[in-house]
Order: C-alpha cells, then structure tokens, then sequence
C-alpha cells in the first residue's frame, strides 16, 4: 500500500482529516504525527494520520538609514509592511530570505539605504545566530510577530 504524508498548520482537527479523507487517492494510507479517526458513508473507521507543522518563531534586525529622523509610528508602519508580506510568501518549508523583504523597505522614501537584513530564532536566548537567509525544514513553517521586528536608523 502506498502511503503519504500531509503537512498541516493550523486548523481543527477533525475537519483536516476529514478533508484528507475525502482527497486522499483510493488505495493510500495518510501517515503522521497526529491521528484521527473516519466513518465513512456506510460507517466503517478509518485512522487518518498528518503531521502539524513545527512552528518557528523568527525575528527580524534591519538597520537602515533615513533621510530625516523618524517616529515609532513610522517604524511600526514598516514592521507592519514587513509582516504582512512574510505572511503572504512564507509557507510550510519555506526559507525566509532576506532578498525577498527588500522591495517593502524600498516602498518607503524616507530610506536612503538599507544596511542590513537578519533573521534569527527567537527561541534561542543564548549564542544567538543571525542569518541572511534562515532556513526551514520540509515539517517546519517560520512564524513572524511585529514584536520580533527590530529596525534600527544609523
């Protein structure tokens, strides 16, 4: 029997796996992490298995500078543009790349340059590294808070 796996983020559980019941090709068996169970129409159990993604919290350094000093409400317009971006490209496997953040900062005039693009792990506390492209894994999606956005003007 040839099997698959589903990589999921978010959702409820039972409607996932109901949702890959009814996709899933005749003869195949969904493996995973997280199991739920299937009656189908004339009420026979199925064990459909996928696997949650891995959130990972990642936080973002620019440093740039301006052509006039700026307020915080500025620098939060740019984090938001730079969330909302992140949460339109990134999905489940996804790298995040620094190249790709670029064309949002450039929507700014007040930017005369931009230094510096790196994103970090959040969780890590200790021994911080900084990457201009932080890789995710296939089972793994980058996950990104406004908070974890840290702009610096110099």
């Amino acid at each position: 029997m040839k099997s698959f796996e589903y990589i999921v983020d978010g959702g409820d559980n039972g409607e996932i796996a109901q949702t890959i019941f009814n996709n899933k090709p005749a003869g195949t068996r969904a493996f995973g992490s997280k199991e739920e169970l299937i009656n189908d129409s004339e009420g026979i159990v199925h064990s459909i298995c996928y696997t949650p993604a891995k959130p990972i919290n990642i936080g973002i350094n620019i440093k740039i500078e301006a052509s006039t000093s700026q307020s915080q409400t500025w620098k939060n317009e740019i984090a938001k543009a730079l969330k909302d971006k992140f949460d339109d490209i990134q999905s489940i496997g996804t790298p995040v790349k620094g190249y790709n953040y670029y064309t949002v900062l450039t929507m700014f005039n007040e930017i005369s340059d931009i230094l510096e693009i790196q994103f970090y792990n959040v969780e890590e506390t200790t021994d911080i590294k900084y990457y201009t492209t932080y890789d995710i894994g296939i089972r793994e999606i980058a996950k990104l808070d406004v908070k974890n956005i840290n702009i610096t003007i110099g």
